[in-house]
C-alpha cells in the first residue's frame, strides 16, 4: 500500500540542511563517547529540535553510558 502524500514528497526531493553529524565528546568520569548525531525538526514548528545521539558501535560509548548510569543511579 503506497500513500499517496509520501510518493509526492518523494517526488519532490525537498532535502533540508544537513544535520546529520559524528559527534565526539569527552565526559570528566568516563572519558571519550562518540556518537551519531540527528537532530529532527517537526513541519511547521522552525523553533522545536529534537535531537538524538546514538553511540557509535565498535567504540566503547555504549558500556560507559551505562557505567554511568549505574553509578547515578
Amino acid at each position: 500500500m503506497k500513500s499517496e502524500e509520501f510518493v509526492n514528497y518523494w517526488q519532490q526531493h525537498d532535502v533540508l540542511d544537513d544535520q546529520d553529524a559524528y559527534k565526539v565528546l569527552n565526559h570528566p568520569d568516563v572519558g571519550v563517547l562518540t556518537f551519531d548525531h540527528l537532530t529532527l525538526q517537526p513541519l511547521g514548528y522552525a523553533d522545536l529540535e529534537v535531537s538524538v545521539h546514538i553511540p557509535l558501535q565498535d567504540t566503547q560509548t555504549e558500556n560507559r553510558i551505562k557505567l554511568l548510569m549505574k553509578n547515578h543511579s
